[in-house]
């Protein structure tokens, strides 16, 4: 008996947490687009216009910068960026 409830609660705490997990990550995005970075342009700037009102921007920095293969968030003027949208 209590390996039996001991298994149900396991289960339901595995499909409470994957809940949790899911994030913009396993969405679809919806489009995705060039940008150019302009002079004295950030990623923070250019994530805060462009991410999703539900998402942090510090989350969406990250996975920009992961589509983009920046890894020291430096960005330079002239330089096209990959942004998407969900």
């Amino acid at each position: 008996m209590k390996k039996g409830v001991l298994i149900i609660v396991l289960v339901l705490v595995g499909a409470v947490a994957s809940g949790f997990v899911m994030n913009h990550a396993t969405t679809p995005i919806q489009y995705r687009y060039d940008y150019t970075v302009k002079n004295g342009d950030t990623l923070w700037n250019i994530a805060s216009e462009a991410c999703p009102e539900d998402m942090d921007v510090r989350e969406y920095i990250h996975e920009i910068s992961k589509m983009n293969g920046i890894d020291d968030g430096s960005i330079r003027p002239g330089q096209t960026i990959e942004l998407y949208h969900y």
